[in-house]
Order: structure tokens, then sequence, then C-alpha cells
């Protein structure tokens, strides 16, 4: 009838079980590099825009400065277009990161 000892089912059961266990187990690894390379990505996607923010606010006050400058006709060290040098000097540099 049966040939199959008791003790070659056991041993059977416990190497699918074994198995089982490893597939979960590469599955789990599988998607937890997955989601930390996703992690990276959203990190530096936020760095970006807040960049494109600062860029966008640096901007504005060249623009504040300038027009106040044709308006005044005299250029104060503490003037927005002054402030916002930080990108103008080295255009891209910050953004190419």
């Amino acid at each position: 009838m049966n040939t199959i000892t008791v003790a070659r089912r056991l041993a059977t059961a416990f190497g699918a079980v074994i198995l089982v266990f490893l597939l979960v187990g590469g599955v789990a690894l599988y998607s937890s590099a997955k989601l930390a390379e996703a992690n990276k990505w959203n990190t530096h996607t936020y760095k970006v825009l807040t960049l494109g923010d600062e860029m966008l606010e640096s901007m504005i006050n060249m623009e504040t400065g300038a027009r106040g400058f044709l308006l005044g006709g005299r250029t104060v060290s503490s003037t927005p277009g002054t402030r916002a040098s930080r990108f103008s000097t080295s255009p891209g540099t910050k953004s190419r990161r």
C-alpha cells in the first residue's frame, strides 16, 4: 500500500515549511528594498521642490530689488535683490545635484 515511511513524510513536510518560509522571507526582503528605494526618491523629490520654491522666492526678491532700484535710483545692501544673489551667481549648480 503505502511505501513512504513516517520519517520520510515528516521530512518532506518540514522541507515544504522551510521552503515556504524562505520564499516569504525573500519576498519581504525584496519589498523592503523597493520601499527603501521609493523613500529615497521621495526625499529627493521634496528636496527638489524645496529648491524650486527657494529659487522662485529668490527670483521674486531680485525682481523686487530691480524695481526698487529703478524707482529709487540707489542700491541698499539689505534690499531683496542683494539677498537673492546666492542663486544668481551660479545658476543651476545647486539644482543639478
